[in-house]
């Protein structure tokens, strides 16, 4: 605006100067001058018009430029940002599904620690078994499959190597087995039943039966009992006199040729029986009936328990019981004698010197407090409560008794299965002996049971049907005397 002001300025004073023109010639200098000057500033201000135009026209193109610079620097900025934010997400999801990678490489990591140590679990319950089996291997096999064993379980508790373990016993197997079909002769230290230790020369049959001979030339059988663990096997001398010599003449062959050959005498059965013969020892009932105990197992010894108390409660009843029926009914048939003659003194005299229920029924119908029928009746009561109480003391526990036994049977049932069970596991079907040790177990404790019951129901129905005829006599004995003492009423 200040250009344009001065512009319309010196247009004025053109137009302006013909009009003056008329005046002196010094104020037409001074006016030339001042216009000059005028002129001047409006050149100068003009060029300083147009440098500031052309300066602002700078400033605009360089802003517009360093606009554009800044649009394309935004814009370039922008697609930084959203290649930056697909990486973040891509990274994130990258993140998201390597998480879920490691997850499931944890997982499957924990399934095979699991795994890992389910296998290490059952080796050493399957090293433990075996273990307690060893004693029940055959006697001269025993110390060097305790050895090979303990070298097994010692490198797995080091190691902790399942395969190198189940490798190793996979061997230990093989062994074991192939020593069931093992015909040898050793000279080795064994524990014959009821004798110290002795070292003997073994023949053995594989791992079914053998004869030893020790230094003072006595022979051995090594046998299968049915039992197990250390009960396995049997060492018991021959004595049988036939066999004696037969074994005797061998045993120099053997020895020399390292293995048992020719005509041998072998115990297959290896029964009762035949050890019997072989031993030539008889078994007496004594022995048997151990022998049967010793087989119905651990609950035989409380079913042993059962018929000792029984008896000692039976013992205690019958000397309760017997003669009091015949007691109380001579008792009463005295009194009433009495009580009809009048001799009432009499009857005091008599019930003092008695003893027993019957006395002390009688008693209360003579007492003070007896002053009428229904006062003599309930002392009666009481007295037969007390006497019904007393009478009947331990026939419920003997019949509790007779209860539990069937019961305790069947509990020797259910571990003589468990037993059975267990043996299967450990040695298989292969060995009749062997299973008919639970099968025996299940048996006899069941027939234990039964033989206790059933004596103690019938004698325990017995006592109750004395107890309830003595309880009667005295009623009836007391009855009589009430009728007798209170007629009136």
């Amino acid at each position: 605006m200040t250009t344009s002001k001065a512009g319309c300025f010196l247009m004025a004073l053109l137009c302006a100067m013909p009009v003056f023109g008329a005046r002196r010639a010094p104020e037409v200098d001074e006016r030339n001058n001042e216009l000059a000057r005028l002129k001047n500033r409006l050149t100068m201000a003009r060029d300083s018009l147009q440098r500031e135009i052309a300066q602002r026209w700078r400033a605009r193109e360089r802003a517009v430029e360093q606009r554009e610079v800044d649009k394309e620097d935004i814009a370039r900025l922008i697609e930084l940002q959203e290649k930056a934010f697909n990486a973040a997400i891509a990274a994130r999801e990258e993140g998201y599904r390597l998480e879920r990678q490691l997850e499931t490489a944890m997982k499957t990591v924990d399934e095979k620690k699991q795994e890992q140590r389910y296998i290490q679990s059952v080796v050493s319950e399957l090293l433990e078994k075996e273990a307690e089996t060893i004693t029940g291997f055959f006697p001269t096999d025993i110390d060097s499959a305790r050895e090979r064993l303990k070298s097994i379980r010692s490198d797995f508790g080091r190691r902790s190597n399942s395969i190198a373990a189940v490798e190793a016993f996979s061997r230990y197997a093989v062994t074991s087995i192939s020593r069931g079909t093992l015909l040898s002769t050793l000279k080795t230290t064994v524990l014959p039943d009821d004798e110290p230790a002795r070292t003997m020369t073994v023949a053995r049959f594989g791992t079914v039966f053998a004869y030893g001979m020790d230094e003072d030339g006595n022979i051995y059988t090594i046998g299968q009992s049915g039992g197990e663990g250390a009960e396995r096997y049997r060492i018991k001398r021959i004595d049988n006199p036939l066999l004696l010599q037969q074994v005797s003449k061998s045993f120099g062959t053997w020895t020399a040729k390292g293995r048992p050959q020719g005509s041998v005498t072998v115990d297959i059965m290896q029964s009762d029986l035949s050890g019997m013969l072989i031993t030539g020892r008889t078994e007496t009932a004594f022995m048997r009936a151990k022998k049967w105990f010793t087989a119905g197992g651990p609950v035989m010894v409380p079913l042993g328990m059962l018929p000792l108390w029984a008896f000692v409660l039976i013992l205690l009843k019958l000397v309760q019981y017997i003669g009091r029926r015949g007691s109380a009914r001579r008792t009463f048939s005295r009194m009433v004698s009495m009580i009809e003659r009048g001799d009432t003194e009499g009857a005091r005299t008599f019930i003092a010197q008695c003893k027993g229920g019957a006395a002390r029924a009688a008693e209360v119908c003579f007492s003070t407090a007896a002053v009428s029928r229904q006062s003599a009746e309930s002392a009666l009561k009481e007295v037969l409560a007390s006497e019904t109480s007393k009478f009947g003391s331990h026939l419920n526990t003997l019949a509790v008794i007779a209860g539990v036994a069937p019961l305790l049977g069947l509990l020797g049932t259910v571990t003589g299965m468990i037993r059975l069970f267990e043996v299967i596991t450990r040695y298989g079907t292969g060995d009749p002996k062997l299973l008919a040790g639970g099968i025996s177990e299940a048996l006899i404790t069941t027939e234990a049971g039964l033989v206790i019951a059933i004596p103690l129901l019938l004698v325990h129905n017995f006592l109750r049907n004395y107890k309830n005829g003595i309880i009667t006599e005295l009623q009836l004995g007391a009855l009589r005397i009430i009728n007798r003492r209170f007629p009136e009423s």
